[in-house]
């Protein structure tokens, strides 16, 4: 598994992931710790507004925003936030 390369630390947060995080912080080489806080970040301004649109997920997340997309993207196709932008990309996590 490509999460091999993570130190034992880092590693042990996956544990926290289902299978389809982990496969998105391993092939977009994303610290699990960081798709965790993303995650916080984007549920709780979903559960404040209703809604959470793709240029709201970048300007809480400044960063690099192809990672802030696939996140949005799956916690989208998850149903675990809503938006009216629909998902920017329907691959497979």
């Amino acid at each position: 598994m490509c999460c091999d390369v993570f130190f034992s630390e880092i590693y042990l947060t996956l544990i926290f992931c289902l299978y389809q995080e982990q496969k998105l912080c391993c092939k977009n080489k994303i610290f699990p710790t960081s798709y965790l806080k993303m995650k916080e970040v984007l549920m709780l301004e979903s559960m404040k507004g209703g809604q959470v649109k793709r240029s709201d997920a970048q300007r809480l997340l400044k960063g690099y925003p192809s990672k802030v997309d696939v996140v949005f993207d799956l916690l989208l196709q998850m149903g675990w936030i809503q938006s009216a932008d629909g998902p920017h990309n329907l691959k497979q996590f």
